[in-house]
C-alpha cells in the first residue's frame, strides 16, 4: 500500500520555474561592466556598471537584430585620418594638418576626424544614456567626430552637427532593454566669410 499525495499543478510549474530560473540565473552576471573589453589587456573604455536581468538580450541576439551596426574596430581603417596640405595662406613652414575632403570654402577650417566608441551620450533632450557595446564579440558603434580649428585663412570655422540614432541601453522599460535615440554629433565644419 502506498501513500497518494496530489500537489496543486502551480505548485509543481513554481518548482520547476524556480529551477529553470536558477539554472538562468547561474549564467548571467550578476554585475558586468557594460564597456568592458573582455581581453587579456583589460582595456577599459568606461567603468559604467549596469545590472543584467535574465531577460537581457545576449550580444548574438542584438548583432543579429541590427545587422551591420556594430563594427569590430580592427575594420574602422576605412576612415583613415587624411594628411592633405593646406592652402598656402595656412603653412608658413609647410605645415601639414588632417583635413576632410572639400572645396575651396573649407580653406578656413582644419578637420581632424574621428572615430569614438563612447561610453554614455545625451541624447537632443538632454537625457543621458549608456551605449549599446557587444564587448563579446569585439563588436562596437563607432560614431563619427569632427573637431575645427582656424587655419589662417579668411573666414571663421563653424562647428556644425548631425542629428543621427544611436542605440543605447533603455533599463526602464522593459525587454530588450535597447532603444535608437536620435544625439547630436559634431560631424562637419563650416567656413564662413562674415563680417
Amino acid at each position: 500500500m502506498y501513500l497518494q499525495v496530489l500537489f496543486p499543478i502551480s505548485f509543481i510549474a513554481s518548482v520547476a520555474m524556480m529551477s529553470t530560473m536558477s539554472t538562468i540565473f547561474e549564467d548571467v552576471p550578476n554585475n558586468f561592466s557594460a564597456l568592458t573589453t573582455i581581453k587579456s589587456t583589460k582595456t577599459m573604455l568606461c567603468d559604467t556598471d549596469i545590472t543584467f536581468v535574465c531577460e537581457t538580450p545576449d550580444e548574438r541576439t542584438l548583432n543579429s537584430l541590427y545587422p551591420g551596426l556594430f563594427t569590430p574596430a580592427s575594420k574602422q581603417t576605412a576612415f583613415r585620418k587624411r594628411r592633405q596640405s593646406l592652402g598656402s595662406c595656412a603653412k608658413p613652414n609647410g605645415s601639414y594638418a588632417i583635413l576632410q575632403l572639400g572645396n575651396d570654402s573649407d580653406m578656413c577650417c582644419t578637420k581632424y576626424r574621428q572615430l569614438k566608441a563612447l561610453c554614455v551620450i545625451k541624447d537632443v533632450f538632454g537625457v543621458t544614456y549608456e551605449v549599446v557595446h557587444l564587448l563579446g564579440l569585439e563588436q562596437y558603434q563607432f560614431l563619427p567626430y569632427t573637431s575645427c580649428g582656424k587655419t589662417g585663412c579668411s573666414g571663421q570655422c563653424f562647428q556644425q552637427f548631425t542629428s543621427t540614432a544611436v542605440l543605447v541601453w533603455n533599463l526602464s522599460e522593459g525587454f530588450p532593454w535597447v532603444k535608437f535615440t536620435m544625439v547630436n554629433l559634431p560631424t562637419h565644419c563650416t567656413c564662413l566669410n562674415v563680417g
